[in-house]
Parts: C-alpha cells; sequence; structure tokens
C-alpha cells in the first residue's frame, strides 16, 4: 500500500514503531516521579539524584564511537540496536516489581533498584541517540519524518497513560487525633496521597509491551522481505549524499562570497556558535531544569508537579510536528529563541531557589506560570 509520495504505510508504521523504542522507557521514569517522590527515602530530591544519573549515562555515545574506532570495518548498528531494544525492554519489566526496592548506602536508605535500572535505561537511550539514526540511513530518506514521529511519541503515549493513570493526586480530610497532655480531642486536615488508578507495576507492564513493539517492528524493518524493497544501497548513494549534505549546509550557513565559494572561516565561527547554542539547551532541558523541577512546583501543590512533568512530554512531539510547518534558519531567529527560552528557563530557577516560599505561592497563577514557561521553553 503506498501512500505520501510512494511511501510504503506499513514500512512507516514500522518506522514509527521502531523510533518510538529510543527514550520512552526513561520517559517512563520520569513521568512516574509524583508517585516516586512519596514512596521512596530521598523524596523530593529524587529527581536530582536522576537526573545525575542520566548525564553519567552519556557515557554510552562514548563507548559507541570508541568501538567503531577499534573496529572500523563492517557495520555495527544492528547488533547495538538490538542490544538497547533487548536490554532497555528487561530493566523496564524489572522496574515493574522492584521500583520500591531500597537499600541503605552510608547508613541511608536510598532507591538503589530504580537508581541503577534508569542508569541501564539511560544507557540505552543515549547510545539510540547514534545508532538509530545510522541504521535509518539504510532506508529511503522519506522515512525519516515517520522515525522522528515515533521518537516524539516515545513521550507523548507515557503522558496520556499517565493522565488517565491520575498520578499525583491528593485530597485533604478532617483527622481525629487525641492529646494525651490535655486530654481533649481535635480534628486536623490532612493532606491524602490518592493511590493511583492505575499501578505502577502495570503501568511499566505496558511500557515493556510498547518495547516489545519497537523490538519486533526493527526486526520487521531488518530482515522482512516486504520491508527490504524500501532499502537503499548505500555504497552507491554515499558520496551522492555527501555531496548533497555539504551544499545543504552551504546554503543554511548562506556565507559565499562573490565567486560563490564558501568562506571557511565564518562556516568555522557559525558551527562553533551553533554548538554552543546547542549544548547551552540541551544543559538546560536535560540538566538544570530536571534536577529543580520538583523545588520550582513543589510548593505550589502535587498536581502543578503531575501537570509540569506530563505537560513537558506531551509538548516535545507537538514541537516537533509543528517543525514540519515552521523551520527556523536564520541566525537572528535561532538567537531570539534561545533567549527567550532562557529567560524562561531562569525564571523556573529562580522559583527553585526561593522555594520553599516562591513568588505568588498563594495564589493559582504561580503553579500555572511555572507550568506554562517550562513548556514554553521546551516548545522552542
Amino acid at each position: 500500500m503506498k501512500f505520501c509520495s510512494d511511501m510504503n504505510i506499513f514500512v512507516s508504521v514500522f518506522t514509527i514503531f521502531f523510533g518510538m523504542g529510543s527514550w520512552i522507557a526513561v520517559n517512563a521514569v520520569f513521568i512516574e516521579l509524583p508517585i516516586f517522590v512519596n514512596h521512596l527515602p530521598e523524596g523530593w530530591n529524587l529527581p536530582s539524584y536522576l537526573s545525575v544519573v542520566v548525564q553519567i549515562a552519556n557515557i554510552g555515545p562514548v563507548v559507541y564511537t570508541v568501538w567503531n574506532t577499534l573496529r572500523p570495518e563492517g557495520s555495527h548498528e544492528r547488533v547495538f540496536v538490538f542490544l538497547i531494544v533487548s536490554s532497555s525492554s528487561f530493566a523496564v519489566l524489572l522496574l515493574a516489581f522492584l521500583w520500591k526496592e531500597t537499600s541503605k548506602i552510608g547508613g541511608e536508605d536510598h532507591s538503589t533498584a530504580l537508581l541503577v535500572l534508569t542508569f541501564i535505561l539511560s544507557f540505552s537511550a543515549c547510545m539510540s541517540s547514534v545508532v538509530f539514526l545510522p541504521f535509518m540511513s539504510r532506508l529511503k530518506v522519506k522515512y525519516m519524518a515517520p522515525f522522528f514521529v515515533g521518537m516524539g511519541l516515545s513521550g507523548l503515549l507515557p503522558s496520556l497513560i499517565s493522565f488517565a493513570q491520575g498520578v499525583g493526586r491528593t485530597e485533604c480530610r478532617n483527622s481525629s487525633q487525641f492529646n494525651a497532655v490535655t486530654n481533649e480531642s481535635f480534628y486536623k486536615v490532612q493532606e491524602v496521597f490518592q493511590s493511583p488508578k492505575i499501578p505502577v507495576k502495570y503501568f511499566y507492564f505496558v511500557i515493556y509491551t510498547l518495547m516489545l513493539i519497537s523490538g519486533i517492528s526493527f526486526a520487521l524493518l531488518n530482515f522482512l522481505p516486504y520491508c527490504k524493497t524500501e532499502h537503499i544501497n548505500i555504497n552507491d548513494t554515499l558520496s551522492q549524499k555527501h555531496q548533497s549534505n555539504e551544499e545543504n549546509q552551504d546554503n543554511l550557513m548562506g556565507i559565499r562570497n562573490e565567486n560563490g565559494k564558501v568562506k571557511k572561516s565564518l562556516c568555522i565561527k557559525n558551527n562553533i556558535i551553533y554548538l554552543i547554542v546547542l549544548v547551552w539547551i540541551n544543559a538546560l532541558l536535560n540538566g538544570v531544569l530536571l534536577s529543580v523541577q520538583s523545588y520550582a512546583c513543589l510548593p505550589y501543590g502535587k498536581e502543578f508537579y503531575h501537570y509540569f512533568v506530563t505537560g513537558s512530554k506531551i509538548v516535545d512531539p507537538v514541537a516537533g510536528f509543528l517543525n514540519f510547518f515552521i523551520v527556523v534558519k536564520s541566525g537572528k531567529g535561532i538567537g531570539c529563541l534561545t533567549i527567550t527560552g532562557s529567560v524562561f528557563a531562569t525564571y523556573i530557577v529562580v522559583m527553585a531557589a526561593m522555594s520553599p516560599t516562591p513568588a505568588f505561592l498563594e495564589s493559582s497563577y504561580g503553579g500555572i506560570l511555572v507550568v506554562s514557561k517550562d513548556l514554553s521553553y521546551k516548545t522552542e
């Protein structure tokens, strides 16, 4: 079946499911934070611990790079994709049973099972960023769009399940208490954490099923003769693609002199600037904001924290979808978006620093501002 410029619909669906397996397991960990912080010993410090674990797991791409350097002959991405999907699936299955398990380290209880399994998931997810794309180069270039749609679903699907799960819901109840000193009873309003409609174990069973679907889709794309008809001959097209990439980069930079030749010094300068911007954005998005999000949202209530976590995963695929229609290529446009996003991120960091008494604490607008600024930053 063909559609959309001779694109095979079944291969497209398999590609979407394959891309979905990239970060869905890690996103599923952070989605459940409103539950974890109420049951695990780290409490509201847990997001900071998990952020450090994810950053350490960035050693994954380094491992893959060293492997390719030591073993330059042949193609290894298919083996690594299989290892990534299988190890992530097994870790998610273990997480369903072991997420509450703790052990003493330095005389204090820590969520060792959650932290170790999150490291395995993060290690695999970070490697997927440099392994999945080389595998996708085996398919025709028109299937890159479905692949990125699948990567967007890796955050969207856990968020939708989380909303149905009712993560982080609380209610206030009157409780009777007895004062032994005055021999009197009195009533006190207490905040009671409501159990999720879907237990954490079954939530991870669903994520495990989605990981299996991703793995099966990879196998079909790789071995099914029907899907192989959409593969390309890499050796025949490598030089053509390399030339096309150079031309596209030159056109994007827009830095040719009067003779039509690229100004190498300006090209290098722009590349350095864009790399700095990329590092800055990723540092804020995947490091700073993940670490302080609980402190920024907790004073406004656990429901705002729930919206903060789940909403950020939903807005990612939305932003990716908008990118099909709105593409910012100019340096000024990228600069304006970076500055605007940095201002929003600064507001969140300042509110976290002011915790537990941030601005607008007595008003619901405070929580709305924190959540909306986080979502705006991720959209940019």
